[in-house]
């Protein structure tokens, strides 16, 4: 999460000062090299180089860096260059940019809570079952041990997976799907960034089927891109709008309510498909934040209730072993 908010901050700050360099005139070769302190500083060096040395566009010269810059990065400012908007690309891929950060701010405020609380729980429960039970020392350790570790073996497969590629995430996000509300959220924060790209690709002039290849490619759920990656396919086969190839896509039909159809067909029939997919977008992503912030308040109840209930069957075995040794007694 640390490497994606750095990343994240490095590309911010990257686009904002190329915004406003370009905005004042600067050459981009001299408003790259303008780049301040950041992880993006040596990168915008030696894109600057390359396009002193002739070796292409800005487009070009970032598609030699795919660890940095993503396919949709790569395309949306290849089509402002043919259009001569760069100033929009550098502005809207700040705006998204800035908007994962927010969201991934979000997510870390929403979760400490609960990570206290699961923390402070593992090391209370054992505790209070030797104090009530008398269980052995070596025994309310090794629970607290366990307790302690299990986020992170439940983490370490997951961390694994993530770097292993896009079919095996693909795997852990079809997982993650079917968890109430985390897949609800993932799902959501998926679809966001699919209609944000999109409505951004078309308005810098990028045609709709590469438009939606592009949201495809850069939506951060695997899972949820590849069922979205037949859309491209059925609107080059059958030369048809993004909202008609919903329709004819069966099982993807279903991940597209009806609001969300009637708004996106609306755009493309009065040419305002960039707005009505950022409205779309802002909806998704409202929509994010409110099962986010469900999140936030039922998995703290969820641990109190768990807590509650492992005392309560804690004091259950007490009095049931004073109860038999008081039968026993007598």
């Amino acid at each position: 999460m640390e490497h994606d908010m750095g990343k994240l901050e490095s590309k911010i700050h990257l686009y904002r000062t190329l915004l406003c360099q370009i905005d004042a005139g600067v050459p981009i070769v001299k408003a790259l090299r303008s780049v301040g302190r950041s992880r993006s500083t040596a990168i915008a060096g030696r894109m600057a180089s390359d396009i002193e040395e002739g070796r292409g566009s800005l487009s070009e010269v970032m598609a030699g860096y795919p660890a940095f810059f993503s396919e949709y990065e790569v395309k949306l400012l290849a089509a402002s260059e043919r259009t001569g908007r760069m100033e929009d690309a550098f502005r809207k891929l700040a705006d998204i940019f800035e908007k994962r950060r927010k969201l991934r701010s979000e997510i870390v405020s929403a979760l400490t809570y609960p990570v206290l609380l699961y923390l402070a729980g593992s090391i209370l429960l054992p505790f209070i079952s030797y104090m009530i039970n008398g269980k052995s020392q070596v025994r309310m350790f090794a629970e607290t041990i366990l307790l302690l570790s299990l986020p992170l073996l439940i983490a370490l497969p997951a961390a694994i997976l993530r770097v292993s590629g896009k079919n095996v995430r693909k795997g852990l996000y079809f997982v993650i799907g079917g968890i109430p509300g985390i897949g609800r959220f993932a799902f959501l924060a998926g679809m966001a960034d699919f209609f944000e790209i999109y409505g951004s690709c078309v308005q810098s002039g990028t045609g709709a089927i590469t438009s939606v290849q592009a949201a495809c490619s850069a939506c951060r759920n695997p899972f949820l891109a590849w069922k979205l990656a037949v859309l491209p396919r059925m609107m080059e086969a059958q030369n048809c709008p993004l909202s008609e190839a919903v329709r004819q896509s069966g099982a993807v039909s279903k991940l597209f309510d009806d609001a969300v159809l009637s708004m996106i067909s609306s755009g493309e029939e009065t040419g305002r498909i960039p707005e009505t997919s950022f409205i779309v977008a802002e909806r998704y992503e409202e929509g994010a934040r409110k099962t986010l912030a469900f999140l936030a308040r039922a998995i703290p109840t969820i641990i109190y209730l768990a807590a509650v209930c492992f005392i309560a069957w804690q004091i259950i075995i007490l009095f049931s072993s004073l109860i038999r040794k008081t039968t026993e007694a007598f």
